[in-house]
């Protein structure tokens, strides 16, 4: 990985974590969290199954700057054949609105006004963030020790305006069949009509209400969630939030 990509590119601020203990001895900034309107420092090591060294082959142990992942990604762009990572290979509605799908590694995004493509994620206390336009070959990095720091960029990325989609189908006036258990092997998602919606409720999170925006999409506080594959008598199998996806208890299916 030093010979190929780290050393290739320039990256020499990043390094790799060899314990879990020796975080805090490479510089690494603590994560924080808000807990009862008070700003709280996590400990170094953190008893969450997100947080393992099993994580190791995705890059778990990978510790680097934003300056760094910003010269590894102005790389890749410069890089010919890398096109083929930034294509839409699984479209993904749902989640988010502006966000169409995923590439190779990269996650595409698009309203009316600009196009990305990206890649962040969060960890207890951290969150992080490389969107870049292939088309100026420009991107910006935000790393932050907060687990939802990223969000105060949101107003530069996407630029308001109409979404370029096709006439969406009427929303469903019967909602009993989207009632149900939703199942991943991180969180069960359990599904009521309520009124004129839907009601999602799953432990450890606040009670969603869900309005139908179209067959396949409801609108709720936490944003778009959306109804995949649908049948043909208008049962949903999976269920999308943001990243994740939960299939309905009981379906059995071939994928």
């Amino acid at each position: 990985m030093r010979e190929k990509v780290l050393d290739t590119v320039g990256m020499r601020e990043t390094s790799f974590i060899t314990s879990v203990d020796a975080e805090h001895d490479l510089g690494t900034v603590r994560g924080h969290v808000v807990r009862g309107g008070e700003l709280a420092a996590l400990p170094w090591r953190i008893d969450n199954p997100i947080c393992t060294r099993g994580l190791t082959p995705a890059g778990g142990t990978l510790v680097s700057t934003a300056a760094d992942l910003g010269r590894f990604t102005l790389a890749h762009l410069r890089t010919p054949g890398t096109e083929i990572m930034r294509t839409l290979h699984a479209p993904a509605p749902g989640g988010v609105s502006t966000m169409h799908g995923a590439g190779l590694g990269w996650m595409i995004w698009a309203n009316a006004a600009q196009s990305s493509v990206r890649v962040g994620g969060a960890n207890p206390g951290q969150s992080g963030l490389i969107a870049t336009d292939p088309t100026t070959q420009t991107a910006v990095v935000v790393l932050t020790n907060s687990d939802q720091g990223v969000n105060a960029v949101q107003a530069l990325l996407d630029a308001s305006g109409p979404l370029p989609t096709s006439e969406p189908e009427p929303a469903p006036a019967d909602l009993s069949r989207y009632a149900g258990r939703y199942v991943s092997h991180a969180v069960t998602v359990k599904v009521t009509t309520a009124g004129d919606g839907l009601l999602a409720r799953a432990e450890g999170y606040p009670d969603l209400p869900l309005v139908p925006h179209d067959r396949q999409t409801f609108d709720s506080p936490g944003g778009p969630v959306a109804f995949l594959d649908i049948d043909d008598h208008g049962t949903p199998d999976c269920l999308r939030f943001r990243m994740r996806v939960m299939r309905r208890d009981g379906t059995t299916s071939h994928r």
